[in-house]
This record gives C-alpha cells, structure tokens and sequence, in this order.
C-alpha cells in the first residue's frame, strides 16, 4: 500500500485523497449555541493558533509544548465520550457564507494550504460544532446575525454563578456589561503568556473553586482549548470563550476594524500586548487565585 508521512503518521494516499475532498460536518454559530445552553455542553475550540500549534509552530503567546501539542491533537480526532463536551472548528472549513470578504480571503487561503493535512486529524463520523462563536461581530457581514448571537452568549450564564479563568491582561468582561445578567463572577488569574507551561496548577484551582459556580468560561488561548475538555472529564461545564469579551468591546464601539481596548491584552492588534495599567475596584474584589 502507497503512503504519505502526515506529521509523523503514515496515511495511506487513497485515504489521503478522500480526506482532501471530504467536508465535516459543522453547525453553524447560533446552533452551536443554542446546544450549547440547552444542554450544557463545554466546547473546545479550534482556530488558526491551535492548527498551527499541532504542526509544532509556536504563536504569539504561547510556545510550542508537546504535551500541549499532543493533547491538542487528541482532543481534535475526538469521538464522544464525553457526553457533555464537544469540539468546535471553523466553520468556514465548510461555508464561507455570512463572513467579510476580508475574513473570506484569509479562511480561503489558510484551509487552500493546510485543509488536507487538517482532515487527517478529523473524525468524519463525529459532530463539529463551530469555532467561531467568539467571532460575533468584527467578522461577520449581518449585524442582526451578530446580535442573535450575542443575546444567546448572554442567556448562557443569565443568572449564573461564573468562574473566569483568564490571562493575566484579559480583564475578560470588566469596564463593560457583558456580564449584566450574571449573578456573580470570580475569576482565577493566569499567564497571559505560555500559560500552558503552568497546566496543571491552573487546572487544581478550578477544580478546587468551580464545584461551587454553575459555568466556567475560559479566556486562555490554545490553554482553554484543552482545559475545557479536562474540565467536562470532571463533571463541569466549561466553555472556551475565547475573544468574546475583546468582540464586544469592538461592538460597543460600533468598530469594522480590530483596534486597541485600553486596559485590555490583545496579540491581533498591533501594540495590543502592551497593556495600560487601569485601576477597577469591581474587577479585583472578583480575582479569588492569581497564578503569576
């Protein structure tokens, strides 16, 4: 039998043809929330970072570990277990519809160089669910869609306790009000850079808080990708939640463009990373853990 080395794995080249064609199957942004909160599921999510990351290229913030890289890839060719957790990907692995032209051009480029290899970590006989639910407003060309999906992120925690575990600069949610509905939050402070390097410390802290909140959303790069599937292991409903808060933020703003949020981290807005230093009283009496 004729085959190819894949990252490592030889795959038959009949296989490797199929896969190259095959399309998954990826609901859209407001199905996958709408399961999401009728069912409690935690989602994984991955994006162009984590695709990268499982090839062994470090991003931004954070370096390429290979156990990160070896869970990232486990977690992707993912057959349901776990009943309560699924695995979403870009849905523009299917359909660019609904999305910018600018965010049509880069979707198309990046799965024209790396869609084959990607299909070869896939289970075609799974569920995807999509990704890009963080990805609500900048991106998307109706905004009546974005709100549809806004208002279904704030029915997800209304009137929940919510356990945030986040970089260090997220400050995910504080100076707006994104979490109006919410009853209470706390928040567990994290790296904001290779956080992975500090995994298993992150994930005894919220195991040792979240057993009394009713949802933990996670805003820590590839790091959440995989704790949110380590967290649903344990009973709890975790969600990756990614950019949301930086979406936001964006929307408020009424922005078409990707610009700075004073007080806020960002790796996709040039000069993001340098963060000003900004004083919420709110936002510390909410901090429980820092773990820098």
């Amino acid at each position: 039998m004729i085959s190819r080395v894949v990252d490592n794995i030889y795959i038959p080249i009949k296989e490797l043809l199929i896969k190259k064609s095959a399309k998954p199957d990826v609901f859209d942004s407001l199905k996958t929330l709408q399961m999401i909160n009728d069912r409690h599921l935690s989602i994984s999510r991955y994006g162009d970072y984590e695709f990268n990351l499982i090839r062994g290229k470090s991003v931004g913030y954070q370096e390429a570990d290979q156990k990160l890289i070896q869970k990232l890839r486990e977690t992707l060719k993912y057959k349901r277990k776990q009943q309560n957790h699924v695995v979403g990907i870009p849905m523009t692995m299917v359909s660019l519809e609904g999305v910018t032209s600018e965010s049509a051009r880069f979707w198309r480029k990046y799965f024209a160089k790396n869609q084959t290899w990607i299909n070869g970590y896939l289970n075609f006989n799974e569920q995807y669910f999509d990704s890009q639910i963080s990805r609500f407003w900048i991106n998307r060309n109706s905004k009546e869609y974005s709100l549809k999906l806004l208002d279904e992120w704030r029915s997800i925690w209304n009137g929940k306790n919510v356990l945030l575990v986040e970089g260090e600069f997220s400050r995910f949610g504080a100076g707006n009000d994104l979490f109006q509905n919410v009853r209470q939050v706390k928040r567990i402070i994290c790296p904001s850079e290779n956080a992975f390097q500090s995994y298993d410390l992150i994930l005894e802290e919220v195991l040792k808080n979240a057993d009394r909140e009713d949802l933990v959303l996670l805003a820590l790069g590839p790091t959440a990708t995989v704790l949110a599937y380590d967290l649903a292991k344990e009973g709890l409903w975790a969600i990756d939640s990614g950019n949301l808060d930086m979406e936001y933020e964006w929307y408020l703003r009424n922005k078409k463009q990707k610009e700075i949020i004073p007080g806020k981290y960002s790796i996709e807005v040039d000069g993001g990373t340098r963060v000003s230093v900004i004083r919420d009283e709110k936002y510390e009496e909410q901090i429980i853990a820092k773990l820098i």
